[in-house]
């Protein structure tokens, strides 16, 4: 459930009509539904011939059903790794195998929650309605603002931070 303009006003202060904001909310979620995938259940189809894991196109809390070559696999035939982006085949189980064969169907839950996804889309919002490149002070007794030839804040550095926040921290192996 996306975030209504009347709910993100009162997180973003601005003098933007509902038109306007609903278009920034809309291209908030549309950025990161493209990079995240949709909200909900996702079902996936991969070819299974290469070995014990496939993996995700994007992270997943759980997995609801997996269907190998056409088989319906039992919940022990199968194991979504701690990370979320891999399923295991497992060689234990109802019908236990050591490799994925054919095309596999897996449906799952984006790990992406959805107050995760309003807590990013208001804070794209707000990069969009603050923006000002090269702003670096202002003044409200007798109005004075100052810009710098090169800003130091960069729009795209910013936008692409808010939207990695919902990766979770990568595993560093030495």
């Amino acid at each position: 459930m996306a975030l209504s303009v009347e709910e993100l006003r009162g997180h973003v202060q601005t003098q933007l009509g509902d038109a306007e904001l609903t278009l920034l909310l809309n291209a908030a979620y549309d950025a990161i539904t493209e990079r995240y995938g949709p909200s909900g259940s996702i079902t996936e189809r991969r070819v299974g011939a290469s070995g014990r894991l496939l993996m995700l196109a994007h992270r997943a809390s759980a997995v609801t059903a997996v269907v190998e070559d056409g088989d319906t696999l039992a919940a022990n035939e199968y194991a979504l790794r701690p990370r979320g982006r891999q399923v295991e085949r497992k060689d234990t189980g109802t019908n236990p195998g050591s490799l994925w064969r054919g095309y596999v169907d897996v449906t799952y839950t984006n790990g992406i929650s959805d107050s995760q996804r309003d807590r990013v889309a208001i804070a794209l919002v707000k990069l969009d309605v603050n923006y000002q490149p090269g702003l670096t002070g202002e003044r409200l007794g007798d109005w004075q603002a100052s810009y710098a030839a090169n800003s130091v804040f960069n729009y795209e550095i910013e936008r692409e931070a808010i939207l990695a926040s919902l990766e979770p921290d990568e595993l560093v192996v030495f």
